[in-house]
């Protein structure tokens, strides 16, 4: 099930995982996500409790954010209150996280949360709002975007967000793809660690990449 999975075969994984969700916490995750990405979201709340009774930290964490959040459309979203973030009102760059799955939002989720408890960056100008969770297929998204070697996304909708929710960064995090930043919009992929992020974020300054080139 592993080896299918990794290879983008779920539907060899699925008769695998159904034969072993009940016997093993991984295999109940794994089938739990797997459920859920075909739209089967209560079946997929029932394996992700069942790995969590077995002690499955992956299971709680998603457990944990679906409390949190749900899939919302565009249109729904509203206006957001910065002001709340800092009292000094000094929030110079407003960040937006956006994700388009549960695996996205988990690792959106877990940034956020990394980003209020970072001591170091906590004098800095800098507000994050909490993410977003669009709708599925919300924003195109490709790991070799326009050819470019590097995850991206079609982003021409969230224009109409930034003006309504006034922030002036935002953070897409994907399924796959080379971290970068371009244009004010940084792009994450669910295997990039909070590290990743603060380097990426250092872009947002103008700070540039300096890598030791051959002649």
């Amino acid at each position: 099930a592993d080896w299918y999975m990794l290879h983008g075969k779920q539907q060899l994984a699925k008769p695998l995982l159904v034969a072993t969700a009940d016997l093993d916490m991984q295999s109940a995750y794994k089938y739990a996500r797997l459920l859920w990405d075909e739209g089967n979201t209560e079946l997929a709340k029932t394996y992700f409790e069942k790995a969590v009774s077995q002690g499955h930290e992956q299971a709680k964490q998603a457990i944990h954010t679906l409390e949190l959040y749900s899939p919302v459309s565009s249109n729904s979203i509203g206006a957001y209150n910065w002001l709340h973030k800092r009292a000094d009102k000094s929030c110079l760059q407003r960040i937006q996280p956006f994700a388009t799955s549960l695996a996205t939002i988990i690792r959106a989720h877990h940034l956020y949360e990394s980003f209020n408890k970072d001591l170091r960056l906590a004098s800095l100008p800098l507000c994050i709002a909490p993410p977003v969770w669009l709708e599925e297929n919300s924003l195109k998204c490709e790991p070799n975007f326009a050819g470019a070697g590097v995850l991206g996304c079609d982003v021409k909708q969230l224009s109409a967000l930034a003006k309504k929710r006034e922030f002036s960064h935002a953070v897409v995090v994907a399924e796959q793809g080379k971290a970068n930043v371009q244009n004010g919009v940084m792009y994450l992929d669910i295997s990039d660690s909070y590290s990743v992020f603060v380097h990426e974020l250092a872009h947002f300054s103008g700070f540039v990449d300096e890598y030791p080139i051959g002649r």
